[in-house]
């Protein structure tokens, strides 16, 4: 890691911390150069990174903090690293967003897919209703790419890439294996293959809701739990 990097981390965690509040000033250039032993050309450097990342701006006269709520989903990953394992809060936020844009993206899919891209959906969901533990997460997330790609609605695939791109690797970092209830999911898949049967987008919409919930519930509560045995608490 660059020094460039180190002070720009430093200065992130402690803004996203809120060491700092929104519209503060942070320290000049020279007074974190003497802090972190740097020149202030680094200093600069790392200004511009936070710059970049949307948390400070950089104004005639220093740079000044921008509160979290006016930052880009580029945010997200930095908020999810702040402590050892991702805040239950936040990934529920995630979830109950993706919940959302999956049922949206699978009324799409229908109304404009094929009877192969069809068929190919309902393969997945007869995977999910066999799937092992270990497996379920990856044929989850197999089948929402199926509707969110063949939703055809490029802003929407935007969005979810981004939050993927932010979450996905902080949770397979953290080796997080929900305990899923394996025959409730294997229901509402069920379910999922019914509504493409008689062709109802409502009743599909509602599936891949459901399962988003069971996924992100399971989540959250793996996440509770190991917090609770980290601090002691009880298992």
């Amino acid at each position: 890691m660059s020094k460039t990097e180190e002070v720009a981390l430093i200065l992130q965690e402690e803004i996203l911390r809120g060491q700092y509040r929104p519209g503060e000033r942070l320290p000049s250039e020279r007074d974190v150069a003497i802090r972190f032993e740097a020149s202030r050309g680094t200093v600069r450097e790392a200004f511009k990174k936070l710059d970049q990342l949307g948390i400070a701006s950089i104004q005639p006269g220093g740079a000044r903090v921008i509160a979290v709520e006016e930052c880009t989903l580029d945010v997200l990953g930095p908020l999810l690293d702040l402590n050892r394992l991702p805040d239950p809060v936040l990934v529920e936020e995630v979830m109950e967003l993706l919940s959302l844009l999956a049922g949206f993206a699978a009324q799409s899919f229908l109304q404009r897919a094929s009877e192969t891209e069809i068929i190919e959906v309902k393969t997945v969901l007869g995977e999910l209703q066999t799937a092992s533990q270990e497996k379920q997460g990856q044929t989850f997330r197999k089948l929402l790419r199926l509707f969110f790609i063949g939703s055809d609605r490029l802003v929407l695939r935007l969005i979810t890439n981004g939050l993927r791109m932010q979450m996905l690797p902080r949770i397979e970092a953290a080796g997080l294996i929900p305990a899923l209830d394996l025959q409730l999911v294997s229901n509402i898949a069920s379910g999922m293959q019914g509504a493409l049967d008689r062709k109802d987008s409502e009743d599909l919409s509602e599936g891949v809701q459901k399962l988003v919930g069971v996924f992100g519930s399971s989540l959250k509560q793996f996440l509770s739990e190991a917090d609770n045995q980290s601090n002691g608490g009880p298992a």
